[in-house]
């Protein structure tokens, strides 16, 4: 009951929180919210028809969704029709804060305050924000962390009767946060290469998936080549094959030089709305605030060794699928900004906090287990740890 009510207490709080934010946030103040809408009014008229505004390129698939409650205030100002889309991101943050709870209860069975402090990085200031605007970002980021939490259980259930069902749950989640946006591909990707890499000796033993894999090692060369060989300016993809080697060599020096990782950690935690500007003190304050956190975070992860398991009962545990997932999400979004870098293309909203979200449930986890640590070495008690970070967000 006591972890039900604490679960309860942390939705409601982001329910209202991003409720709130959706009412108070002027129209097309989130990111490419203006674009979004565009879509949401296009397809609920017509389930055929395509934006043709910046998000042109999207799937569909989340644009149906947000035409039921588009089309259920017919009638209403357009305030109110947005603000009722709006909610459906709200509510989907609710669902990946779930998510990443049960995620850390899978890692850690009943330690609740460790997987209260998890599912608190769903309250991350740039999260909300995105939460109180009409986006897709939301329930590609739902549908991701269901996807995490499938794998974490195949992971650490191994062979099973429950494996078929979970194995079921992966690919259905997987296939539908791909369909609302590919850029949930880094997670989902780095979760079947850590599941490969876990079971590879009993995969490796069956001829069928020496060839299913022999085949996608292929068909992906195979596919880069011909690609390649397109020109650069035809397309994204032909564009990628051509250059990624560059990219991945530029991504770290760009990021880090170009204001990428700065912009990114404002995006996450106080500069998120661009119509703001804080006082220069506030700023100073509310950086160096995060900063100490992150700083903590990572220290706390490096002083205990993770991902290595188990150092006695005070240890959190951090399997290698977590990192997998966190490590292609922090990957792709290098990737992608090193490309930016390299075809001199504006990258800016590569470099937004809203490019992580996808690998929030992951990210949560190794939140928890960095402060958690760090908690420990200050000899403060994880549930000491859950109300201070829960607090300061």
């Amino acid at each position: 009951m006591r972890r039900s009510r604490a679960l309860l207490l942390l939705a409601a709080y982001l329910i209202c929180r991003a409720a709130l934010g959706a009412a108070l946030n002027p129209l097309d103040n989130g990111p490419d919210e203006a674009a979004h809408v565009e879509y949401v009014r296009a397809i609920a008229h017509d389930p055929t028809a395509r934006a043709t505004g910046v998000e042109s390129r999207q799937l569909p698939t989340y644009y149906l969704l947000a035409a039921i409650p588009w089309r259920l205030t017919d009638g209403a100002s357009e305030p109110t029709r947005i603000f009722a889309v709006r909610l459906l991101s709200a509510l989907c943050g609710a669902a990946t804060l779930a998510l990443i709870w049960l995620a850390a209860l899978v890692l850690w069975p009943g330690r609740m305050a460790p997987a209260a402090t998890a599912a608190g990085m769903a309250l991350a200031p740039g999260h909300l924000f995105l939460l109180g605007s009409v986006s897709n970002d939301p329930l590609a980021t739902t549908l991701a962390s269901g996807s995490f939490l499938a794998a974490l259980q195949l992971w650490v259930g191994g062979p099973g009767p429950a494996r078929s069902r979970w194995s079921a749950a992966w690919m259905l989640m997987s296939a539908g946060a791909l369909l609302v946006k590919p850029t949930a591909l880094p997670v989902v990707a780095g979760a079947a290469a850590g599941l490969v890499y876990r079971f590879r000796r009993p995969v490796w033993a069956h001829w069928s998936a020496r060839l299913v894999l022999l085949a996608a090692a292929v068909a992906a060369v195979a596919g880069n080549v011909y690609l390649a060989a397109q020109e650069p300016t035809s397309g994204a993809l032909p564009a990628l094959a051509r250059f990624w080697p560059m990219a991945v060599l530029r991504a770290p020096v760009a990021y880090i030089g170009n204001g990428g990782l700065a912009e990114s950690f404002r995006t996450w935690w106080y500069g998120y709305d661009y119509l703001v500007r804080w006082p220069v003190m506030v700023e100073a304050l509310l950086a160096v605030s995060a900063g100490l956190l992150t700083v903590a975070v990572t220290a706390g992860l490096a002083l205990r060794g993770l991902p290595r398991a188990g150092w006695g009962s005070g240890g959190l545990a951090v399997p290698g699928i977590v990192w997998w997932c966190a490590a292609s999400q922090v990957a792709f979004l290098l990737a992608r900004y090193g490309l930016g870098d390299v075809l001199r293309i504006e990258m800016g909203g590569a470099a937004q906090a809203k490019a992580f979200f996808a690998g929030i449930a992951p990210l949560a986890l190794l939140w928890s287990a960095g402060l958690v640590a760090a908690g420990a070495q200050l000899r403060l008690p994880e549930r000491e740890v859950a109300r201070g970070a829960l607090a300061w967000l």
